[in-house]
C-alpha cells in the first residue's frame, strides 16, 4: 500500500453538467437524437437529401424566406432543410459560415414559431451567433444563460421581459418589391444557363466567345453601323470547300 497526495487545478463550472448526465443517463441514451449521433437506429430522426445548390432559384422562395445574414447556395441549402424537418450534421472548416448558418436557422425558426435551444462547447460559438442576432435586432427574444453571472435571479428577470414586452411588427418588402426581386434573380439565372449554350451557326457558345474577346482588349476601337453590318463566320477553303473560321481569326482579320 503506497500513500499519494496530488495537488491540481479542478474546475467546477460543469459539476452541475456532470450531475444532470449522471442522474438521467438512461433517459438520455434512449434519445432519438443521441442514438443517431452514436449511429445507432432510433425513430423520430427525419432523414432527407439536401435540395441541389443548382437548383437554387426553383426552390428558394424570398417571399418565405427570413435571412438575417447573407449566405451562399450550400448554406441555403442546408437551411432549406432543416426548414423541411431533416435532422442533419453540418461540418466544415473554420471561416466557411457555419456560425452565419447557425443564426440563419435560429431566425428562420423564431419566424416559424419555433424555440431554439442553442448549446456550444466553446463559448466563443455562443458569443458569436448571440452577436450576430443582436446585430439584427433579435436580441429581445434570446435569453442568456451561458455566462457566468447569468444567475438564477437574472433568468427570472429576463423570462418576466420576454412576457410583458409588447414587440410591434417591422416593415418588410412589400408585393411590388418581392416580384421585382424575384424578376432579377430570374435574369441573373437565365444569364447564367445561356453562357454554356452552342450558339448556331457560329457552333460557340457564349462563354467561350467572352474569353477569346478579352484577348482583343488592346485592339483599335473602329465604330461601324450594327444594323448594315452582315458578319458571317463562313469562308472559302483552298479545295472549294466552305470552312469554319474561328470568331478570334475573324476579329483579328478585320482589325
Amino acid at each position: 500500500m503506497e500513500f499519494e497526495a496530488r495537488v491540481g487545478l479542478f474546475s467546477f463550472h460543469k459539476l452541475v453538467i456532470y450531475r444532470d448526465l449522471s442522474a438521467d443517463s438512461q433517459a438520455m441514451s434512449n434519445h432519438p437524437i443521441v442514438r443517431g449521433l452514436a449511429r445507432e437506429p432510433a425513430d423520430g430522426i427525419t432523414s432527407g437529401d439536401v435540395p441541389a445548390t443548382s437548383d437554387t432559384d426553383r426552390w428558394h422562395s424570398p417571399k418565405d424566406s427570413f435571412l438575417v445574414v447573407d449566405a451562399d447556395s450550400s448554406q441555403l441549402a442546408c437551411i432549406e432543410a432543416v426548414k423541411r424537418g431533416t435532422s442533419l450534421v453540418l461540418h466544415g472548416p473554420p471561416g466557411t459560415g457555419k456560425s452565419q448558418t447557425t443564426t440563419n436557422v435560429i431566425a428562420e425558426s423564431i419566424a416559424a414559431g419555433k424555440t431554439v435551444l442553442f448549446v456550444s462547447e466553446k463559448m466563443a460559438a455562443l458569443e458569436f451567433v448571440y452577436k450576430r442576432l443582436r446585430e439584427s435586432h433579435l436580441e429581445h427574444l434570446c435569453l442568456e444563460l451561458h455566462r457566468h453571472r447569468a444567475n438564477k435571479r437574472v433568468v427570472v428577470h429576463e423570462l418576466h421581459r420576454c412576457l410583458e414586452e409588447s414587440l410591434e411588427p417591422r416593415g418588410s418588402l412589400s408585393a411590388q418589391e418581392l416580384e421585382t426581386l424575384v424578376s432579377r434573380r430570374q435574369q441573373l439565372c437565365d444569364y447564367v444557363h445561356a453562357l454554356p449554350v452552342v450558339r448556331e451557326p457560329m457552333a460557340l457558345r457564349a462563354i467561350d466567345v467572352l474569353a477569346e474577346l478579352s484577348g482583343f482588349h488592346q485592339a483599335p476601337l473602329v465604330p461601324f453601323d450594327y444594323p448594315r453590318c452582315c458578319f458571317s463566320l463562313t469562308v472559302a477553303g483552298s479545295a472549294g470547300r466552305g470552312s469554319r473560321e474561328s470568331s478570334s481569326d475573324c476579329l483579328a482579320r478585320g482589325a
